[in-house]
């Protein structure tokens, strides 16, 4: 699930800067030679100063509910989409097929993709009303109906706090140190982060060795380059290789448990990790931050997590 999902994000990632300069009114050419036109993005009407959402997880993606159009539905939260992304396929989705860019990447393309057009989304009180958002097909994501994913745009003034024991997300705008640690226990680390675009990067130590890791809500499992194998080899335990399927069809991955990993001075014991070159080369092309892998649910799941985007750091903590 993991690779098949962050290589449909790296896809996507293509296909939206595409749409976002529609959207800005820079005309674009499409597969077909024609020009995009100009679209409207929606406008961010309210944020509260407090959200707390409950949460299911299936297969390590995280599920919420929202409002579209006025009907609730069914998202991902995805830390590692940009913002709001509608699923082509769904019922209330006004897809709109006038708009196209057609991107290729690794593991194969995203044939339908357009805009959907929303006059209003609710979040927990977050709402958004009247514009354009890029929509695509998620039917190989999950078999869950989904209407999208909620991606960082969306909660980017927010400090985040996931509490997996509890199904819970507390957001706040203006965070009080010790209201957070009243509520969360004991603060056990915090990690300074910088932005690679969307994507909170931080440092994680593996046997004094530093790789930089980006954080991803939506990775159901860790990613870290296979390259990196042969130095971590007497770290490294139950390591395979199996057959995973992709956007394109199978492609085979290198598995396998970090014995002991520290972000911070906080110990991680026996997280899983997928050991794999292309999708994380993908990511890292033009960027000027190096990204060595990714940590989500895998990795969140273990403590109480606090992701302060305005301060841009991480805290952890432990009741």
């Amino acid at each position: 699930m993991i690779i098949l999902f962050r290589l449909f994000m790296v896809v996507i990632l293509t296909v939206l800067s595409v749409f976002t300069k529609a959207q800005a009114g820079i005309a674009e050419n499409d597969s077909t030679g024609s020009k995009s036109a100009k679209l409207l993005a929606p406008v961010k009407k309210y944020t509260p100063e407090r959200i707390e959402i409950p949460f299911t997880v299936h297969n390590g993606i995280i599920y919420v509910q929202a409002s579209l159009n006025g009907k609730e539905g069914t998202f991902i939260l995805d830390s590692g989409a940009p913002e709001l992304i509608l699923n082509s396929d769904a019922e209330n989705i006004e897809y709109d097929s006038s708009y196209k860019s057609e991107a290729g990447g690794v593991g194969g393309k995203v044939k339908k993709s357009g805009s959907a057009h929303i006059q209003s989304f609710d979040w927990d009180g977050i709402t958004l009303s009247e514009g354009n958002m890029l929509s695509v097909s998620m039917a190989h994501l999950t078999r869950k109906k989904i209407l999208g994913l909620i991606g960082y745009s969306v909660f980017s003034e927010y400090a985040l706090t996931f509490d997996y024991k509890n199904y819970s997300i507390i957001g706040q705008l203006n965070p009080s140190l010790a209201q957070e640690k009243a509520l969360n226990g004991v603060l056990l680390a915090t990690i300074p982060f910088e932005m690679y675009k969307h994507i909170p990067v931080f440092p994680m130590e593996i046997d004094g060795k530093t790789y930089h890791m980006g954080l991803d809500s939506g990775a159901a499992s860790n990613v870290l380059y296979e390259k990196y194998v042969s130095e971590l080899k007497e770290s490294i335990i139950r390591f395979k290789e199996s057959d995973l399927t992709g956007i394109g069809g199978k492609t085979k991955a290198k598995k396998g448990h970090i014995k002991t990993l520290k972000v911070g001075d906080v110990s991680y014991k026996k997280l899983g990790f997928i050991f794999e070159n292309d999708m994380l080369d993908n990511l890292n092309r033009k960027s000027t931050v190096k990204i060595d892998g990714l940590l989500g649910y895998e990795f969140l799941k273990q403590y109480i997590t606090t992701v302060d985007f305005k301060a841009r750091e991480i805290r952890i903590y432990k009741k």
